[in-house]
């Protein structure tokens, strides 16, 4: 019975030591409070500054020649290998009658490292079109699960601890390895979260979107085409709004004119009569 009780005051603090960093600040700055009330002699200048933990993500917009758009998504995809970089999606999409080429590459890359593969990106047959990089703070986050997973390790020790106990009873070892079952699983969770955490605070995401490159014809050849078939059709629309709007105003007279009408009609008749 008394092993019992002290399971139930393990978990109850195990679980309490959970929340706890998560009343103040943040779960580094519980020690850093503790060890400063100790002291009394530390200024909140000589505290260490806390780690920040930031997902960055770079967007591209980068245009090829229709030819040479698959040869510069390999060409990007071999200097990804080369370097401490991970594949997210990589996709082309082949010319098909009148409509060109597309493709697109997500990556991740070490953030060591990610200055030199954007310095790549663009070359003779690749052309930056637009860039723009995005910056999420995932600090209190990656604080949180680490000051949990910390918390959980210590109240898996002292269950682990409780069950070489030789006093231990059948009921009270079944209600640790119960406990001890859901404190492995809540670890294997949180482990999974801090996993990809750090997958999206050490590297750093480029998604790139490749577009075609017109043509010289397309750009300037059919141009005055173009602007022609564009002004026909600024004509067209003209001529057919003054229509519209002769229509509307003589539909305002035309009931007025056809009862005049049938009343000078009906008039002539009674004089015939």
């Amino acid at each position: 019975m008394s092993l019992l009780l002290a399971l139930s005051v393990l978990t109850a603090c195990g679980r309490k030591a959970e929340i706890a960093p998560m009343q103040g600040e943040s779960p580094a700055a519980a020690p850093a409070a503790l060890s400063k009330q100790a002291g009394g002699t530390e200024s909140a200048a000589a505290e260490p500054a806390q780690q920040r933990y930031l997902a960055l993500t770079h967007r591209y917009t980068i245009e090829a020649a229709p030819l040479r758009m698959r040869a510069v998504i390999d060409a990007h995809l071999a200097r990804c290998r080369a370097l401490d970089c991970i594949v997210q999606n990589e996709s082309f999409t082949s010319p098909a009658n009148d409509s060109l080429p597309n493709g697109h590459l997500a990556v991740r890359v070490a953030r060591k490292q990610a200055a030199a593969f954007a310095a790549g990106l663009a070359g003779p047959d690749a052309r930056v079109l637009r860039q723009m990089t995005d910056t999420e703070d995932r600090t209190l986050q990656v604080v949180d699960v680490e000051a949990r997973i910390a918390n959980l390790q210590q109240l898996r020790e002292r269950l682990r601890a409780l069950m070489g106990d030789a006093r231990s009873g059948v009921k009270d070892l079944v209600e640790i390895e119960r406990q001890l079952a859901e404190t492995q699983g809540e670890l294997d969770s949180l482990a999974a979260q801090r996993k990809v955490l750090a997958m999206e605070t050490d590297r750093e995401l480029f998604e790139i979107d490749y577009v075609a490159q017109r043509s010289a014809v397309e750009r300037g050849m059919l141009d005055p085409v173009r602007d022609a078939l564009l002004g026909v059709g600024h004509t067209v629309a003209g001529s057919l709004s003054a229509l519209i709007t002769f229509i509307a105003g003589a539909a305002v007279w035309l009931l007025p004119a056809w009862l005049l009408w049938r009343f000078l009609r009906a008039r002539r008749r009674r004089d015939e009569d």
